[in-house]
């Protein structure tokens, strides 16, 4: 046996002539605790708990990406990792002509807490990245024309 865990109440714990000899030394710092993980903090954490500025950086902007689907270009797919679904708008959609949507009983929360209730899944898109074809399921939105990134890659 390697280890042994006990859970005693503190209280009881001192009355124990063993126990209370092993607290004390703790507390006298003549016996170390073995240290069992270690876990790093990010700069901003790190920052919270010493009550810090982190030192500011410029704003990376956005990740994007050129993408094709079918024959349209896009310039600037948003690549957004922590997005957990692909987004295109529903003009996209039609423009490239793709014909299946399925049905869906799904609804998207934006960061404001809004809610946009998608028109249905567009399933295994083709979509050239680069040297390779990568099938995405697009969640299709109505969305406004004037945007920048049309297309979010999740």
């Amino acid at each position: 046996m390697k280890k042994l865990y006990i859970n005693v109440p503190f209280l009881d714990a001192i009355q124990v002539p063993t126990y209370a000899r092993y607290i004390k030394e703790i507390l006298q710092n003549k016996k170390s605790l073995a240290v069992e993980e270690v876990v790093k903090m990010t700069e901003e954490c790190t920052a919270a708990i010493t009550d810090t500025t982190p030192e500011k950086k410029p704003d990376p902007g956005s990740p994007s990406i050129r993408c094709l689907i079918g024959t349209h270009m896009f310039e600037r797919a948003l690549y957004d990792l922590g997005a957990s679904v692909s987004v295109m708008p529903r003009y996209i959609f039609t423009s490239l002509n793709l014909l299946d949507l399925e049905p869906t009983a799904m609804c998207l929360e934006l960061a404001d807490h809004s809610v946009r209730y998608p028109d249905g899944i567009a399933e295994d898109v083709p979509v050239h990245i680069g040297d390779h074809i990568v099938p995405i399921d697009f969640i299709v939105l109505d969305m406004d024309r004037r945007t920048k990134t049309p297309l979010i890659l999740g």
